[in-house]
């Protein structure tokens, strides 16, 4: 669950700030993996065997900015948390992006914060893209 704020600078300029919040949906301890679908998506909220304060721990925080130039040039910074006792994932993000017309390229790179090896440290990610649905929309008038 997540939500964003987007600031409008000036008509060229774009600041987004973001937060999101995850947390997975299964039972804690692995008591009995015979568990219905339902039961285990609602009671991974009180299943936590240090009661709730474990339940906090147990979601993992994401922030960031984004900055848009004229809709065209993007800078991104991102940060990940995660409980020690959960996973231990720490880590930066930072990317560029750049969008013409229907098309786009992004380019991220992350940066673990602690010791921890994480399978994704330093390593780079690009995105191509291609937008189906970029055309210019024109009102439509009713009586045409």
């Amino acid at each position: 669950m997540g939500g964003a704020y987007t600031m409008e600078l000036d008509p060229r300029n774009k600041l987004t700030f973001a937060l999101d919040l995850n947390k997975l949906l299964v039972p804690s301890p692995p008591r009995n993996n015979s568990t219905p679908l339902l039961s285990g998506i609602f009671g991974s909220f009180t299943d936590a065997s240090g009661g709730f304060k474990e339940e906090i721990r147990e979601f993992m925080a994401s922030t960031g900015i984004e900055y848009w130039y004229n809709s065209t040039f993007a800078g991104r910074l991102g940060y990940f948390h995660e409980a020690a006792d959960k996973g231990n994932r720490k880590y930066l993000t930072a990317g560029l992006g750049i969008r013409h017309n229907r098309f786009g390229f992004d380019v991220a790179y992350l940066v673990p914060t602690n010791k921890r090896e994480n399978a994704l440290a330093e390593t780079l990610r690009l995105t191509i893209m291609l937008n189906f649905d970029s055309k210019t929309r024109e009102t439509d008038s009713v009586t045409d």
